[in-house]
C-alpha cells in the first residue's frame, strides 16, 4: 500500500517544500531532502493529509529506512566536525603580551606562556 499526498493546506514559501505535489509518494517527499519530524510536525497540524492516512510511527519508520542515522553515524559526524572546528586555528593577538598565537577560537585570548605565568604567581589569599 503506497502513502500518497491527498491535499496541502499550507502555502510554501521556501524549498523544498514549494515542490511538494499532490499525488508524490513519502519516499518522493524524502527525495526532496524533507525529513521525517517535518513531515511529522505539518501532519500533527494538519498542513498534508496523506491517503491512505499516516501515523506518526509510520513516518519514522518510513525515514529511518531511507536514512538510517544511527548512534554511531551521529558520534562519527559529530567528532568530525569538532576536528574541523580545531583544525581551524585563527592569529590573535594575546592580550597580556601582544603576541601572536594561534587561537582556538574566540573565547581563546591569552597565549598559553602567558597562561602558565598566571596560573604559576597565582595566589588566593
Amino acid at each position: 500500500m503506497s502513502h500518497k499526498i491527498s491535499s496541502i493546506n499550507f502555502k510554501a514559501r521556501r524549498k523544498p517544500w514549494t515542490e511538494l505535489k499532490v499525488g508524490m509518494s513519502l519516499a518522493d517527499v524524502f527525495a526532496l531532502g524533507i525529513d521525517g519530524h517535518s513531515v511529522c510536525e505539518r501532519l500533527a497540524i494538519r498542513h498534508l493529509d496523506f491517503d491512505p492516512p499516516l501515523s506518526k510511527a509510520h513516518v519514522r519508520k518510513a525515514f529511518s529506512v531511507i536514512a538510517p542515522y544511527t548512534r554511531e553515524r551521529r558520534r562519527e559526524l559529530r567528532l568530525e566536525q569538532s576536528r574541523i572546528w580545531h583544525a581551524n586555528k585563527t592569529p590573535r593577538n594575546c592580550m597580556c603580551c601582544r603576541k601572536v598565537f594561534p587561537s582556538e577560537g574566540r573565547h581563546n585570548r591569552i597565549c598559553q606562556p602567558c597562561k602558565e605565568r598566571e596560573a604559576h604567581n597565582y595566589c588566593p589569599w
